[in-house]
């Protein structure tokens, strides 16, 4: 039986019959013999190879391309029992769709608020997972997580952004942003805008801090709390405005100030009834001052009454 064995899977150094797993294992071992600053064409064959394994073992048809591979055609005059198809293998669960769904849940379905020590306990147990073995689906991880953040706020990622950051070194590997391309442009400006932040009045930042984590609650805001938070948040994005789109809850932000002129329409009557209080007080101010001094007319008079009476 002759056995034909594709140039991607002879590149690996790995037969016919190899699942999604060897080839994993296959491109981290050679990953480790390349120079990538030195031999960028090697690695980039490498990749391909490696890419194009993964693709053909996940086609549809997968028996039946498996099968015509590995069995040629048995000479005419040889009566030779024709094999049972090899079965497609299971591809294995994409890792990052795995983290997002149970991140998801963990923040969705927790009590307590999510800390940023549980988001990155999450991401050093992904990082730690066989399938993250290479530098290449490494990297693959990386840039899914990062894409994630930068498509804006959603439950928990208030944790996950600083678990990232300090993960994957992001505030001081700039080489390591400017590989996510416009991702990484994104997180280079957060992290920008968080070194500026940091230098402003302590009490700004806690009331800007308090208005986004205020903005990540779904419970509509009283008329108290509307007016407490709303200016702050909206001076933290016209300051840092991708500080607050990622960490801050837009659709929320656009309710709040759907509700501007509600909030003007509150300011103005409560400025009403505040003027009217203040009048009243007034009025009573007066009243009694002027009271005081009839009082002080009519015992004078009296006085002059008394004295005229004597004479």
């Amino acid at each position: 039986m002759m056995t034909e064995t594709p140039d991607f899977l002879q590149h690996l150094d790995l037969p016919a019959s190899a699942d999604a797993r060897d080839v994993r294992r296959a491109d981290a071992r050679a990953v480790k013999l390349i120079d990538q600053e030195n031999d960028p064409a090697a690695f980039q064959q490498l990749r391909e190879a490696y890419e194009s394994a993964l693709l053909w073992l996940k086609r549809s048809d997968a028996p039946a391309v498996r099968e015509t591979v590995v069995q040629a055609a048995p000479p005419a005059a040889t009566a030779v029992a024709i094999p049972e198809p090899v079965p497609a293998p299971v591809p294995e669960p994409d890792l990052f769709v795995e983290f997002h769904a149970h991140f998801r849940q963990l923040a969705e379905s927790s009590k307590t608020i999510l800390t940023e020590a549980e988001a990155k306990a999450e991401l050093l147990r992904c990082l730690g997972d066989d399938r993250l073995l290479n530098i290449d689906a490494r990297s693959r991880f990386e840039q899914d997580i990062a894409q994630l953040l930068v498509g804006g706020w959603q439950a928990g990622h208030d944790a996950l952004l600083p678990a990232a950051i300090g993960v994957f070194s992001w505030s001081t590997d700039a080489r390591g942003l400017r590989r996510l391309g416009y991702t990484g442009a994104v997180l280079n400006r957060l992290i920008d805008e968080n070194e500026i932040f940091k230098r402003v009045w302590v009490s700004e930042t806690e009331a800007q801090l308090r208005a986004m984590a205020r903005s990540r609650d779904p419970r509509p805001p009283s008329m108290a709390e509307l007016q407490e938070h709303l200016p702050h948040l909206q001076r933290a994005a016209a300051r840092y405005p991708t500080t607050v789109s990622l960490l801050a809850n837009r659709e929320n932000l656009e309710l709040w100030e759907s509700r501007q002129e509600e909030l003007q329409q509150h300011a103005a009557e409560q400025a009403r009834e505040q003027a009217m209080a203040d009048s009243e007080i007034h009025a009573a101010k007066v009243l009694k001052a002027n009271g005081v001094i009839l009082l002080l007319v009519i015992a004078g008079m009296l006085i002059m009454l008394s004295i005229v009476g004597k004479h």
